[in-house]
């Protein structure tokens, strides 16, 4: 079984100074995060490596930054293919989108960001998660991260972990 962290929308340091230690302890035994871009500043990244490995794509706030990632790449782990990618445009169709970007791939989950609303879902049989912004509450009310648990070409477990901050 492969434990997958899921982190989305850090924007540091313009919507926080830094990640809340809150998210160390929510991935401590992931094996795994997956970014969902909106990283803005790299040394977001070198941070949640001293957790676990991490995999991230480019987000839309990204482009003004010195971050060189790909807009989207596909991922497996267990035998699940899963796709990453931050998103753009519309927030109303943005799962439609995640669908079509993805279709070619036969991912069995995708993995998203850029509406800063955490959701779980299921279309044409593929799992949608967009965990929500680790750090900013424009278009959300909490601050949330996610858990994906995968094991023998299965998904088992999926979460959203809501982060309550003090400030």
């Amino acid at each position: 079984m492969k434990k997958i962290g899921l982190i989305s929308d850090t924007h540091i340091p313009e919507r926080a100074p830094e990640l809340d230690v809150l998210i160390h302890e929510v991935f401590k035994d992931v094996d795994v995060i997956l970014h969902a871009g909106d990283i803005t500043d790299h040394d977001v990244l070198i941070e949640l490596e001293t957790i676990a490995p991490v995999e991230a794509v480019l987000g839309n706030m990204d482009h003004y930054s010195n971050i060189d990632l790909p807009e989207y790449k596909v991922l497996e782990f267990e035998d699940v293919r899963i796709g990453l990618c931050h998103g753009t445009g519309n927030r109303q169709n943005i799962m439609d989108r995640m669908l079509h970007l993805f279709n070619a791939h036969k991912v069995d989950v995708i993995v998203f960001g850029h509406t800063h609303k955490s959701i779980i879902t299921k279309k044409n049989g593929v799992y949608l998660i967009n965990p929500g912004s680790a750090s900013d509450r424009v278009f959300s009310e909490n601050n949330s991260v996610g858990i994906l648990k995968v094991s023998d070409g299965k998904v088992i477990h999926t979460e959203i972990i809501e982060l309550n901050f003090e400030n």
